[in-house]
């Protein structure tokens, strides 16, 4: 497994994985499935995009926006 953070990239306008400072994936698509830790657990989560609010969110966490930035991740 590797550890990484969630980050919002700017210049695609989509949230990418970080591992410290360095880009491993510069954007996540619609739908894709990550592994974040919410309260000291794992759990598997999907990223989607709301056109209504004009934000990511987390389907199963129900975390949205900036409050996915700097998230724990995972990703086998």
């Amino acid at each position: 497994m590797i550890f990484m953070v969630l980050g919002y990239n700017y210049e695609n306008d989509r949230y990418g994985i970080l591992d410290r400072d360095l880009w491993v994936d510069t954007g996540l698509h619609c739908g894709e499935c990550i592994e974040i830790k919410v309260d000291g657990k794992w759990i598997q989560d999907r990223i989607e995009f709301d056109h209504r609010i004009n934000n990511w969110y987390l389907v199963k966490s129900g975390l949205i926006g900036e409050q996915l930035e700097y998230l724990e991740v995972r990703v086998k």
